[in-house]
């Protein structure tokens, strides 16, 4: 920032130009916006305020009609009622005259009574304005009654139950007496009821000549310039506004700065809390609110409007006095901090929270009987507080007969609970061997006892199963490594031979056809390695369609019934009476059902029968491969299904060890399994398929 624009912007002179230049516009937009808001509410902008003055015209019309009218006719009334010979009355109109004459308004009216006209100040026809009405007048009189009663009682209930109804009334005894002889006394009761009479007067009042300084002198003014005003609101008020929004946002600007300080500064005024602030200056509104009130009593005109001025500009210098500490609170950061309320939330929420650390210390430190019970107590007493205040002698004996019953069935509880910790906290350390003692708990907690027990059963098998797969993650790798090196290394070799002993060498048959049989066994491999990989995964697409599966079982026994013959293999097919339809994946089950022949063909004992039957169970069907191992089967069948693993533990026989899992994979994939059974020689594989459900 250069130093032109930092004087400019933190100027004290210019600030204060911003202030009174904020206080005039916001006036002047404020006063636009209810000109602007009446105007629209009077259709100006759409008719060009013609309804508006003619609705004026009516209605002042209208009302200084009646108030002349009210008034004539009111001392007319009294005069006439004066002097019966109404000399009276007739001089009080003349001077009416004088006073409604055309130096003193600018209103012609007539006043008649049943058809006779009273009074009148001109005639005219109405250029500007004409109304007629008529004018009511009430007049208040008494009626004065007398009775009589034979006893004070009766004249004093008498007037008890009517005095309301009363003007005025006046009770007195009388006595009588009858040839000089006392008679008795007589109880005579006057009172007035008041009377209201009405009246009604015929007003006809019209302006036809402006010539006196009047409201409707003012109206006619107002008509000629309402059209020029409509669109000089609109300016002054956008002017205004923005000129106030100008000023406001220098002021904002200039917030917490002081031209001759770096930085933002906090007057002492900022310094106090700023709901303090707030609520003083929302005082000081109240104060200057009471005072207009108070002082411009009695006052009108000029001084009253000048005092509702000033009363305002302080309303709205205190306002912007508070807008622009909230800024340059913002300015320095921090805002809800410099509340009073911040403040005092602050301490006592340190106050909370060191009791509530002490409160959790103390309670970690205690046994969880110690904890149940103190709580359970503190309830307790509460609860006996409670009833002594409600002074029920009967709650007090229910509250004791709960507490004999509650009290030893909690206690029984947190035993049982006490017990059922300490089994998590051993199994929770490793001593899986730990056995919760099932006949010191009783319902719930025995079961949860059970649960812990076989939390540990669980964990011991999961254990492991785990060490298992270890074990089974090590073997892997050293069968990959193993089938993998084996004829890499025998390529390697044959090729250095090649390069030694050359093309034309009477072995170079020999070497190239070991490289193509450790190639092709190689690219298997890889082949193999890949499908397992997806399979495993679920990369393959699948699509499931009805399919006839012992159509399928027999073209794959046709593919492989000469390899078997050559093996001295022979194949019994049992199928299936029923429907043999399938919901799979043809071609991924002929994929199953070519490495499991393959399987029988390599590990199948020579010279025995190969049984494949098919079962129908309903939801299922299950086909069952069943062959004698030409070598020993020392392993399960799980994991002979696992990767790289092999019926043969010497690693003879070719094959990579993968088909099984394979198959295992693809056979899940289509929503089946495939399960391996093995009882010494006896070799079985068991697929299980759903069938198709036809209603």
């Amino acid at each position: 920032m250069n130093t032109t624009t930092y004087k400019i912007r933190y100027s004290v002179g210019l600030k204060v130009l911003a202030v009174f230049l904020f206080v005039i516009s916001l006036a002047a937009a404020v006063l636009s916006a209810a000109g602007i808001f009446v105007m629209l509410s009077e259709s100006v902008y759409i008719d060009g305020g013609r309804s508006f003055i003619n609705s004026l015209w009516e209605h002042t019309l209208s009302s200084q009609a009646a108030d002349a009218a009210d008034h004539v006719y009111t001392h007319y009334k009294y005069a006439m009622d004066r002097d019966e010979t109404g000399e009276e009355a007739q001089q009080l109109l003349e001077d009416f005259q004088d006073t409604y004459g055309p130096d003193e308004t600018n209103m012609l009216f007539t006043i008649e009574y049943q058809g006779e006209e009273i009074f009148s100040n001109g005639s005219g026809e109405g250029t500007y304005a004409k109304t007629s009405f008529d004018y009511q007048f009430y007049w208040s009189d008494t009626e004065t009654f007398t009775k009589t009663f034979a006893s004070e009682q009766e004249m004093n209930a008498y007037i008890f139950s009517h005095q309301s109804q009363w003007e005025s009334y006046f009770p007195e005894v009388l006595y009588e007496e009858e040839d000089t002889d006392y008679v008795g006394p007589i109880f005579q009761l006057t009172y007035e009821i008041p009377k209201e009479t009405e009246e009604s007067v015929q007003v006809t009042a019209w302006v036809d000549n402006i010539q006196v300084m009047d409201a409707f002198y003012w109206i006619r003014y107002l008509s000629y310039t309402l059209s020029d005003m409509q669109w000089g609101l609109i300016v002054l008020g956008i002017v205004s506004l923005a000129i106030c929004t100008a000023s406001l946002v220098f002021l904002l600007c200039g917030a917490g700065h002081r031209a001759d300080t770096e930085g933002i500064v906090l007057e002492r005024t900022n310094r106090i809390p700023l709901d303090v602030y707030a609520v003083g200056i929302l005082l000081g509104w109240l104060l200057l609110g009471f005072f207009i009130s108070e002082a411009s009593y009695g006052l009108y005109g000029i001084g009253s409007m000048i005092l509702v001025s000033l009363a305002c500009v302080g309303i709205a210098l205190l306002a912007l006095a508070l807008i622009l500490s909230i800024a340059a609170r913002v300015k320095v950061g921090g805002l809800w901090k410099s509340t009073l309320l911040y403040r005092i939330s602050s301490v006592l929420w340190r106050f909370l929270r060191r009791i509530a650390h002490r409160i959790a210390y103390i309670c970690r430190g205690l046994p969880l009987v110690w904890k149940a019970g103190l709580i359970y107590g503190g309830l307790s007493l509460i609860e006996l507080i409670f009833l002594s205040f409600t002074g029920a002698g009967y709650l007090l004996l229910v509250w004791c007969v709960e507490k004999l019953i509650l009290t030893p069935l909690l206690a029984l509880a947190l035993i049982n609970m006490k017990h059922l910790k300490k089994g998590a906290e051993e199994i929770a350390d490793g001593n899986l061997d730990y056995q919760v003692k099932l006949p010191d708990l009783i319902g719930d907690f025995r079961r949860h006892g059970e649960t812990l027990n076989r939390i540990g059963d669980g964990m011991q098998v999961a254990l492991e199963q785990k060490m298992q797969s270890e074990r089974l993650k090590t073997e892997l790798i050293t069968n990959v490594s193993h089938d993998i090196k084996t004829p890499l290394t025998s390529i390697i070799n044959y090729v250095d031979l090649l390069k030694k002993e050359g093309m034309d060498s009477p072995n170079a048959a020999q070497y190239l056809e070991v490289l193509d049989r450790q190639s092709a066994r190689l690219k298997k491999l890889t082949e193999d390695l890949v499908e397992a990989s997806k399979a495993s995964s679920g990369a393959i697409h699948v699509v499931k369609a009805p399919t006839n599966v012992q159509v399928l079982l027999e073209q794959t026994v046709g593919e492989f019934e000469e390899r078997l013959e050559k093996n001295g293999i022979q194949v019994v097919l049992s199928p299936c009476e029923s429907q043999s339809l399938i919901l799979a994946d043809g071609r991924l089950l002929w994929r199953v059902f070519d490495n499991l022949m393959n399987n029988i063909c390599k590990y199948a004992l020579s010279g025995t029968r190969v049984y494949l039957n098919m079962e129908n169970t309903g939801d299922t069907i299950r086909i069952i491969f069943k062959n004698i191992s030409a070598y020993p089967l020392n392993i399960s069948g799980d994991e002979l299904m696992e990767r790289f693993v092999r019926g043969d533990r010497s690693r003879n026989t070719e094959g990579s060890g993968l088909g099984l899992s394979i198959a295992r994979s693809l056979m899940e994939l289509q929503g089946g399994k495939l399960e391996l059974e093995i009882d010494g020689d006896l070799f079985k594989s068991i697929i299980t398929i759903p069938t198709v459900q036809t209603e």
